[in-house]
């Protein structure tokens, strides 16, 4: 396959906000078989109504109470009752649930983490709330293209080539997440610094805070290279949908490293449909080549 499957699925043909024409999880989703990609839709759209519950509700005891729904939701999905579109469209034919829903708690876990606006006071714990969170998610896409027992097997590498993404993700949204009061630098550098969150929210920084952002940069590029070239991730790759997910996120990482992370105080972070469609292409190209 060196291209998106054209058969038409008609939950995809339906807009929403979580995988609009377009965006990364678009991409990610084109690449994937039919019902596949219903089902990288529905898990997106889960993923969207965790982070729409931490962003889009100014009041903090509604968005503990969304979460918790989600908790409670997860728990009847794992018992095959469902009651969310989204989470029936993860069930089989049998009624049984497609994912494991303690991976999918665990997505829940880091919004909450997200809501409570958690400080990382070192670099290995924003490594492990991206393991939480970003590798979560990752461990749920690779059980939908690769199936459980993939999951399983690679469970650790998964979570942390997942970090790394996560690590990508908090670069681009650097500025997006300094204004609604989510830090996500580890506190160490900021007090070896003498910097205040203040200090980041600029269109032109002063050194030091450039170079915290370097840190953040180095930091991600140790995970790329540490983990990337691993057993899970060859085997991850191999699938078109998937290699177009790293790829993206690769071309995203080298673009804002290319402007010595300028891009990042400037809001310059995004890609281009037009540069995503190119990146997923090719990336997809090679996989389907490999298959």
């Amino acid at each position: 396959m060196s291209g998106p499957d054209r058969e038409q699925d008609p939950k995809q043909s339906m807009p929403s906000e979580a995988v609009r024409p377009g965006t990364l999880t678009w991409f990610v989703c084109l690449y994937a078989a039919t019902g596949l990609r219903a089902r990288l839709h529905a898990l997106f759209s889960f993923r969207h109504a965790c982070e729409m519950a931490v962003y889009r509700v100014q009041e903090p005891d509604i968005a503990r109470i969304k979460l918790a729904w989600w908790r409670e939701e997860i728990e009847r999905y794992g018992k095959g009752h469902a009651v969310h579109p989204v989470c029936k469209a993860l069930l089989d034919e049998h009624g049984e649930p497609l994912l494991d829903p303690a991976t999918m708690a665990r997505v829940v876990d880091a919004a909450q983490m997200d809501l409570a606006k958690t400080r990382y006071r070192q670099p290995d714990d924003l490594l492990s709330y991206c393991r939480l969170g970003g590798g979560s998610l990752l461990s749920l896409q690779a059980e939908i293209l690769h199936g459980k027992a993939f999951a399983v097997d690679h469970q650790d590498a998964l979570l942390n080539i997942g970090s790394w993404i996560r690590l990508i993700e908090l670069l681009r949204d650097l500025r997006v997440n300094l204004a609604v009061g989510q830090l996500y630098l580890p506190l160490q550098w900021l007090d070896e610094s003498g910097l205040t969150i203040a200090d980041f929210d600029s269109d032109h920084p002063q050194p030091a805070a450039v170079a915290i952002t370097r840190l953040l940069g180095q930091l991600t590029r140790a995970q790329i290279a540490e983990h990337t070239d691993s057993v899970a991730a060859g085997k991850l790759s191999a699938h078109p949908s998937a290699a177009a997910n790293l790829a993206i996120h690769r071309r995203m990482f080298d673009k804002m490293h290319g402007s010595d992370y300028q891009d990042v105080f400037l809001g310059k972070t995004a890609l281009s449909a037009f540069e995503m469609m190119r990146v997923s292409w090719r990336a997809a190209r090679r996989a389907a080549r490999q298959d």
